[in-house]
């Protein structure tokens, strides 16, 4: 089992969430893959935009 935290973080003046888990290549394959993505090496971690769907 991999365990993952997720968090909210404010980064660029927005909203984001971080995914933090320990290196597993698997899975930093399926988070790369995700929409708009990016990869914070300051944090080295995984940053997303908050999308809100209603």
């Amino acid at each position: 089992m991999k365990n993952i935290i997720v968090e909210r973080v404010i980064r660029d003046g927005g909203n984001r969430i971080a995914l933090r888990f320990p290196y597993y290549q698997e899975l930093n394959g399926v988070v790369k893959e995700l929409p708009d993505a990016q990869w914070s090496s300051d944090m080295n971690t995984g940053i997303f935009q908050i999308v809100l769907i209603s």
